[in-house]
């Protein structure tokens, strides 16, 4: 099973059509890629949170409200991040939380955010279980790149460099030692680099 070595997605109407297949098959699947590619949280901090973990104060089962942030701490790292919350990632989980029923009592707040469909919901989701969703959703979405929990994570991170972020910035949000490491993390080839410098007219 190859988890490693997977590539973003690179075009908003190759996101969408892949958004739309994994709604279709479960919305779980849907709410984590969403707020994966969202945040840029690494799959084995996502599918460690719990629904309290992503919770205003103020939410309560009958009118459930998303925090603005959330403060985790890296598996991998060990290192306290605030992670904000955008509006995408805030709908797709609030939707999620109404339609799969998981505040219907104080004690779901306990629950996994993205739960096993075995062990009755008490447990999380496996990284494997979560990559064995997204890449036969792949599939039938006919995408022809390798697909698998890293490419919420690189699809945030190339998504952030197409829309102009400074790399070293993107560096920062994904803590990784130098830009060089970034780029190739999120699949930009030096022809792409190069391709930017010949376009350019000053």
């Amino acid at each position: 099973m190859q988890m490693q070595k997977v590539q973003p997605l690179r075009e908003k109407t190759e996101v969408e059509r892949f958004k739309n297949v994994l709604k279709r098959r479960n919305i779980r699947d849907w709410a984590m890629f969403t707020f994966g590619a969202n945040t840029g949280l690494r799959a084995s901090d996502i599918l460690r949170l719990r629904v309290e973990d992503i919770l205003d104060p103020e939410s309560i089962p009958s009118r459930i409200k998303i925090a603005d942030s959330i403060e985790i701490i890296e598996k991998k790292t060990k290192k306290v991040r605030d992670i904000p919350l955008n509006k995408a990632a805030k709908d797709a989980i609030k939707e999620y939380i109404v339609k799969a029923s998981l505040m219907d009592s104080l004690e779901g707040a306990k629950s996994p955010l993205f739960p096993s469909r075995k062990g009755s919901g008490s447990r999380s989701i496996t990284r494997s279980a979560a990559w064995r969703a997204l890449h036969v959703a792949a599939k039938e979405a006919g995408i022809r790149c390798r697909i698998g929990t890293h490419t919420m994570r690189k699809t945030f991170g190339y998504a952030l460099y197409t829309a102009g972020t400074d790399i070293t910035r993107i560096q920062y949000l994904l803590n990784h030692s130098s830009p060089e490491v970034t780029l190739a993390y999120i699949g930009i080839t030096k022809d792409e680099t190069d391709g930017l410098i010949r376009d350019l007219s000053i």
